[in-house]
């Protein structure tokens, strides 16, 4: 269709109007909008307002991140450290890992994990298959929650759109789609902000690391 059959199509909208109710017009006017935004992306092969991204690493401490969550899905995942309480797996607790240690492992798992303003770290995981201290339990489905202090973590395919690092300590860089260092930056006590973020996010040795794409990275 082209442009000048879309004008004549929002016309001939207009004149339904004359004949509807305000509300019927507006959803007839949002329809055409996102008809529009379709085409758009037909002749075009992309989104009208798709931002480009950028790789980037971050390390900080891991304080930096206390109080923040993030969502994972289809990730490999592993945590070690201090169980705060019986993990539970399908509403069942798991007894006798309450103030010890414990470890966590699975693929393909979706889910959401938060930290606490203290630094503790709740997981809740849905997945077909999970280790918890070396333990192995499938089914077509599984779901647990476990709350631990966290030695150590790794999570891919992680998603946040924004993760604000408050008066950070670290590096930063951006780099070009090359692979090239586009920028570094030295952090000193900067809160660092960074949008869009889609990536893996690491903890070893009481520093973490996020390292993937986002569409901004920035620090006041």
């Amino acid at each position: 269709m082209s442009w000048k059959g879309l004008f004549a199509l929002l016309i001939i909208l207009l004149l339904i109007g004359v004949l509807v109710s305000g509300e019927e017009i507006k959803q007839l006017l949002n329809r055409f909008r996102d008809f529009v935004s379709g085409m758009w992306g037909l002749v075009t092969g992309k989104p009208k307002e798709e931002v480009e991204t950028f790789p980037l690493k971050v390390l900080v401490k891991k304080e930096s991140m206390h109080g923040q969550s993030f969502n994972f899905e289809s990730s490999t995942l592993s945590i070690t450290g201090m169980c705060m309480e019986n993990p539970m797996l399908d509403g069942i607790e798991l007894e006798e890992l309450a103030r010890k240690a414990c470890s966590v492992e699975s693929q393909e798992a979706s889910g959401k994990a938060e930290f606490s303003p203290l630094g503790t770290l709740s997981v809740t995981l849905a997945s077909a298959s999970v280790t918890v201290n070396d333990q192995v339990y499938t089914a077509e489905s599984l779901v647990l929650g476990i709350e631990l202090a966290p030695t150590t973590f790794r999570f891919s395919n992680v998603s946040k759109d924004l993760i604000f690092l408050i008066s950070t300590q670290g590096e930063a860089y951006k780099f070009k789609p090359t692979g090239a260092i586009d920028l570094t930056k030295y952090l000193e006590g900067e809160n660092v902000q960074i949008q869009n973020f889609e990536g893996n996010i690491v903890l070893e040795n009481l520093t973490l690391t996020l390292e993937g794409h986002a569409t901004s990275l920035s620090w006041d």
